[in-house]
């Protein structure tokens, strides 16, 4: 074609033509999309989200990860029991009774029926929760069967799948590992989406840990970046105390304190995550007065709990002071109240 007489619009319908197997046709890629303007969009009213845990867990598909033995498995049965009993979920996250179907794929009846019992803390056992421990992988017919489920349960509101691995497919001999990835959550998320129901689904973290608490997510950003939400479940070995952070399409990015009771396997949701982190540093600033024995600097505090010395520090010390949690002494250091 002479340069002086390239049309650009020829050239595009051109080359969508010969993509699509025609290469002689008329352009249609006009009539192959579907249009809508800005004013008539911001006209239009949609419904809220469908909860199943009311600002943690919306319609669609949420990633719930965490390390091994954290207590993430405790916090998924939590859900299905809260959302089947219309019972209140963390212990106090009001929930609206639905149809739950839980696949505990790493369990086995015994287990679960003490689990359940620990969880249920002597509430009724929700006819509304139906259990697995085995299902056929979603290239096996296993999406098949969680659709005939979804049709036979109108009033479904929540499936929790315990865990990704039990359920994905085998991975691709040919797809990247990113789109085998997006693959495998992409399928549930559009059973979700079609079924107006939240699909939870049990993952796990890598062993190195990541400033950002997606990137700690096992696997590539195909796994976060096909998922509405992801819930990342963090607590030390040994630790009653964790976080669990937030952050989605539909849901408020947060950062949640709460506690887990090791004796009933129970999650209780605390106070903000701001509050909570002030709490521990002001626990282990006493912890350090006390064990040291004697009037500390704050650049010794800091040195003692492995921060640096400044503002920080100092400004938190103020605050203890203020409360009367530690005792400011005329040449600048500080002891523990232990009154």
């Amino acid at each position: 074609m002479n340069a002086a007489h390239f049309d650009p619009r020829a050239a595009a319908d051109a080359a969508w033509n010969e993509q699509r197997g025609n290469p002689n046709g008329a352009a249609d890629r006009a009539t192959t999309f579907k249009f809508t303007t800005a004013a008539d969009l911001v006209a239009r009213e949609f419904r809220e989200p469908k909860w199943a845990v009311p600002q943690i867990v919306a319609e669609g598909l949420t990633i719930l990860a965490g390390k091994p033995k954290t207590g993430k498995s405790w916090a998924a049965l939590d859900f299905a029991v809260s959302v089947a009993g219309g019972y209140s979920a963390l212990g106090n996250i009001d929930c609206q009774q639905g149809a739950v179907l839980l696949l505990a794929l790493e369990d086995n009846d015994r287990r679960l029926n003490q689990r359940l019992k620990a969880v249920l803390q002597g509430q009724s056992a929700p006819p509304a929760l139906e259990i697995a421990t085995q299902w056929r992988r979603a290239d096996d017919g296993g999406l098949n069967d969680l659709h005939a489920w979804l049709g036979a349960h109108p009033d479904a509101r929540l499936v929790v799948i315990d865990t990704l691995q039990m359920i994905r497919s085998d991975r691709s001999k040919t797809a990247g590992v990113y789109a085998d990835d997006y693959q495998a959550i992409g399928r549930l998320k559009a059973l979700a989406d079609k079924w107006n129901v939240a699909f939870v689904v049990v993952h796990h973290l890598r062993k190195e840990s990541a400033g950002d608490p997606l990137e700690s997510v096992s696997g590539t950003a195909g796994i976060t970046g096909s998922a509405d939400t992801i819930l990342v479940l963090k607590r030390e070995p040994k630790d009653t105390l964790g976080l669990l952070y937030v952050r989605g399409r539909d849901v408020p990015e947060a950062e949640i304190a709460m506690q887990f009771d090791e004796n009933t396997g129970k999650w209780l949701r605390l106070t903000g995550a701001d509050d909570f982190r002030r709490s521990k540093e002001r626990n282990a600033i006493i912890r350090a007065l006390i064990d040291f024995g004697e009037p500390m600097t704050p650049a010794e505090i800091a040195d003692a709990l492995g921060k640096r010395p400044g503002a920080g520090i100092r400004m938190m010390l103020h605050r203890m002071h203020k409360a009367g949690d530690v005792v400011k002494h005329a040449d600048g250091r500080y002891t523990a109240n232990q009154l």
